[in-house]
């Protein structure tokens, strides 16, 4: 598994740095979203594999986003962090993804408050720890790749909400079973240019 964390890692460095490079230029996103998501895994102590709800306000992930200069594609790297409680043991769980965003329309000068539909597949890795009382602690890494389908719509200049519905699989790991997850997120984009 350390193999697949330093195989994501890399990809992740390979393509941030080429396009912060040229970020005078090209615009960059940063954004905050809230998500309420489904899922249903293997996770929980006792092997229940039923769907487990969670809403993650304000803040379920972080992003940064680099556009090409055409603002069609973009490279987004998001991270975040969960911590919940089920039944005696305490789960931490550290997601790392990178997407790759293609616009099927990007708003312009003409147009600037138009709405900007997009596809996000992404990939990564999980990190997830467990604690509980009378058990040796635990933790175990694993892939994650889903696809997401969203909006982005301008508020006001350099400002954008932004709403996407995404499925998420999550593979196998010594201690844990696959899951799969559906989530609606919601919330804010800033762009640099």
């Amino acid at each position: 598994m350390r193999r697949l964390t330093n195989l994501c890692l890399g990809l992740l460095v390979t393509a941030t740095l080429p396009i912060s490079a040229g970020a005078q230029t090209r615009p960059i996103e940063l954004g905050i979203d809230g998500a309420v998501t489904w899922t249903r895994s293997g996770l929980l102590p006792e092997g229940d594999r039923t769907w487990r709800t969670s809403v993650d306000m304000p803040a379920a992930n972080f992003r940064i986003g680099f556009l090409t200069a055409d603002r069609r594609w973009s490279v987004e790297p998001n991270f975040a962090f969960h911590r919940f409680s089920a039944g005696e043991a305490d789960i931490s769980q550290l997601p790392v993804d990178l997407g790759l965003l293609y616009h099927f329309a990007i708003a312009t000068a003409r147009d600037p408050g138009k709405p900007q539909p997009y596809l996000r597949p992404f990939l990564g890795f999980e990190r997830t720890s467990f604690e509980a009382e009378g058990d040796a602690d635990a933790s175990d890494s694993r892939a994650r790749f889903g696809v997401g389908l969203g909006v982005k719509l301008p508020m006001i200049d350099r400002l954008s909400a932004r709403l996407e519905a995404r499925y998420i699989h999550t593979s196998e790991a010594d201690a844990i079973s696959t899951a799969d997850g559906f989530a609606l997120g919601f919330g804010l984009s800033f762009f640099t240019r």
